[in-house]
């Protein structure tokens, strides 16, 4: 639906346009595809997590005064 969007409103610019909206489109690209393939977020098997649960704490509410 969205690729339909900004192919309607890239139809809709003057011809003048298109060279500049063709310009942003493939910058908006390339900025996703280099971002995708550099992925700095570490690696952590499900198997290294190790936790205990605990019982459940019952909190005090919270009163906000205006």
């Amino acid at each position: 639906m969205l690729l339909l969007k900004c192919l309607l409103i890239i139809q809709e610019l003057p011809e003048s346009s298109s060279k500049e909206a063709f310009e942003e489109l493939k910058s908006i690209y390339l900025f996703h595809v280099n971002h995708a393939h550099q992925a700095n977020d570490p690696f952590i098997p499900a198997s290294s997590i190790k936790g205990k649960l605990r019982a459940m704490q019952v909190r005090p509410s919270m009163v906000l005064e205006s």
